[in-house]
């Protein structure tokens, strides 16, 4: 390929060394496509759809507004 005037010694290793790099660029553009997926489907994806929490699971989803509930406190 083109290194032979960098490193004229590396032969067949060249190669190797294109598929590792070749695997490293894929699985960093997969760990950003993953995390920028896991963004949007929890920022804007759950934006489109209405919560209805008491419906499906109960007064108990729905958390007090003025804080923790006064059965949960101790005492």
């Amino acid at each position: 390929m083109g290194c032979d005037a960098l490193l004229p010694g590396l032969g067949d290793f060249e190669y190797v060394l294109t598929v590792v790099g070749l695997l490293t660029v894929i699985k960093f553009v997969a760990q950003i496509a993953w995390a920028v997926g896991n963004g949007v489907r929890a920022y804007f994806w759950s934006r489109l759809w209405q919560k209805r929490l008491v419906e499906t699971y109960g007064k108990w989803a729905v958390w007090c507004p003025s804080g923790l509930p006064s059965g949960l406190l101790p005492g």
